[in-house]
């Protein structure tokens, strides 16, 4: 424990010394604005040491050469730094760049507004990768310790709690599975470098831990640690990663620019960053295949949220009391806005059934055979049906002049009188009935008794009329067929003669002597006063003293 102590404050203040002779010498090379007279601009770039500084520094040492030759009159340097040192230098802007693991990225994002220009893509086992994560282990010989819910009760190192590798990825797994590391076992934060971690789980000195993928496959491969002594906790597959892993894979460290950086800077290592090719010895010594585009990194901030650290720190997600407590006033109008807006809603619903039902109303009364027209105040058709038109002609079709005065309908003597049918409405009748004959193209005359009522608005307005036609030829036919015989009836009666007053006779011959003292035969008298004829005969009481031989009239 001593001598990780001793060995952490040395690689401080190493890592101090260099930052401070590196600041000297940038003072001593940076020129002010764009390299002039000979002199190169000396650019520095902040890495992140989550190994030994100087595996750190031979690991990108080569990717800053490979800028310098890139862009001429400038000078590229590495600093590797731990999480304090970047914090520091980004906020005190004593750096250009800045190539630290993602999740590091996103608080500096979030707090300094950095912003990423490349993503790196690791080459591992000739494979390229883009993604990472944590891996937690134990030792294989920990027979009590078989998945993450043996650790409930034991002692856990991590490297900070800010490390998405080192920790917040192991972290998300604890959340998701209800555990709080926090809570349920002893939780210690280590530091810079992974290495340590491994080192003293590997010594017994903490049950489990975590570090970041790749970091016990790299130790491994040096020599430093034998795989088989370690055992993974809840080891996770993916077909295309091929690390050691037991957590949700993020997007590979990104590249970043400051605030302050000049943009046709970042131009220039943008192009030379995604131009390296992965057989440049700057790859070989980072280990990497190349530079790609910058990912999607949402995926970091979803994490964070989720855990409520970073950015997201302090930002704990609202109950349903919580929300109600806070906002009640606004739901409340918010749901008597509602309530009202569904009664207006259902109002309007009825309103259209009741358009829907008066709409059928008026198209089966317009599909009637009864012709009907809809006439407004200014005594233009403004609707009618097909009957109408039919009946009427073109003087039936919508929108045409046609006067309602009672006499005539039609033509241009039509004016307004007591007698016009709308003067009477307008004057308050309720109903105004009156007959009307019409001449149709083929020449027959029509008649139709028509009943006009008010036509109202929906503000009981007065709008015009509608008037009703009753086809009533045949009754008006019969009604003249009828008066015509009265008539002939009439001139027939007036053309009896009739007999009135005293008429002279004589007793003996019966003969009538007339107004000029004449006197003629019964016959013939009747016969000029009156329309009668005479036929001769004799009666039974004549026959029988006159003929009595013939017996004309027997009983």
């Amino acid at each position: 424990m001593a001598k990780a102590c001793v060995w952490r404050l040395t690689a401080a203040a190493l890592a101090a010394v260099w930052l401070c002779l590196v600041t000297n010498v940038a003072a001593a090379f940076e020129g002010a604005g764009q390299p002039s007279g000979g002199r190169e601009r000396f650019v520095r770039i902040g890495v992140l040491a989550f190994r030994r500084p100087d595996q750190t520094l031979a690991r990108w040492a080569p990717t800053a050469r490979y800028l310098s030759e890139a862009i001429a009159g400038h000078r590229f340097e590495m600093i590797p730094m731990n999480y304090p040192e970047l914090n520091q230098a980004v906020a005190d802007q004593q750096i250009d760049f800045l190539l630290t693991n993602t999740g590091h990225y996103v608080e500096l994002e979030a707090r300094y507004g950095i912003a990423r220009i490349a993503t790196l893509v690791k080459l591992i086992d000739g494979q390229p990768v883009r993604v990472f994560g944590g891996v937690l282990f134990t030792r294989a010989d920990r027979r009590d310790i078989r998945n993450i819910h043996d650790l409930a009760g034991k002692r856990f190192l991590a490297v900070d709690k800010s490390s998405l590798g080192g920790f917040l990825v192991a972290w998300e797994q604890f959340k998701l599975h209800g555990m709080d590391p926090f809570a349920d076992f002893e939780l210690v934060f280590n530091g810079m470098p992974h290495d340590e971690v491994v080192f003293r789980v590997l010594r017994g000195e903490f049950d489990a831990g975590t570090v970041r993928t790749g970091v016990l496959e790299q130790l491994a491969g040096e020599g430093a640690i034998d795989l088989s002594a370690v055992r993974i906790i809840d080891p996770k597959e993916h077909p295309r990663f091929p690390y050691l892993h037991s957590t949700n894979l993020y997007p590979e460290w990104p590249f970043s620019r400051m605030p302050h950086t000049d943009d046709e800077l970042v131009k220039e290592v943008t192009v030379a960053l995604l131009a390296l090719n992965h057989d440049h010895p700057a790859a070989r010594a980072g280990g990497y295949d190349r530079w790609a585009p910058p990912l999607d990194y949402q995926p970091v901030h979803e994490l964070m949220r989720f855990l409520g650290t970073g950015p997201y720190a302090g930002v704990r997600a609202f109950s349903l009391t919580d929300v109600l407590r806070r906002y009640w006033p606004a739901m409340l109008l918010g749901l008597a806005s509602l309530l009202l807006a569904i009664g207006i809603f259902l109002h309007i619903v009825r309103l259209n059934r009741k358009l829907r039902q008066a709409e059928s109303r008026l198209h089966g009364v317009f599909d009637s055979s009864i012709p009907i027209c809809f006439i407004d105040r200014e005594r233009r058709i403004i609707m009618a049906n097909a009957a109408y038109q039919r009946a009427f002609g073109p003087d039936g079709e919508e929108g045409s002049p046609l006067p309602v005065c009672q006499e005539p309908r039609n033509g241009s003597a039509a004016r307004q009188n007591e007698r016009c049918v709308m003067q009477r409405i307008l004057d308050g009748a309720s109903e105004v009935t009156y007959e009307f004959s019409h001449r149709t193209a083929t020449g027959e005359r029509r008649y139709f008794l028509v009943a006009a009522r008010p036509l109202r608005d929906d503000r009981g307005k007065l709008a015009g009329i509608v008037e009703c036609f009753q086809d009533i030829t045949d009754r008006k036919m019969s009604e003249m067929e009828r008066d015509k015989l009265l008539a002939e009836l009439q001139e027939a009666l007036a053309k009896v003669k009739t007999l009135s007053g005293f008429l002279p006779i004589c007793a003996s011959c019966k003969k009538i002597r007339d107004d000029q003292g004449y006197w003629r035969q019964i016959e013939e008298y009747i016969r000029k006063h009156s329309e009668a004829e005479f036929s001769h005969s004799i009666c039974p009481d004549c026959a029988k003293k006159l003929y009595p031989e013939l017996d004309l009239y027997k009983e």
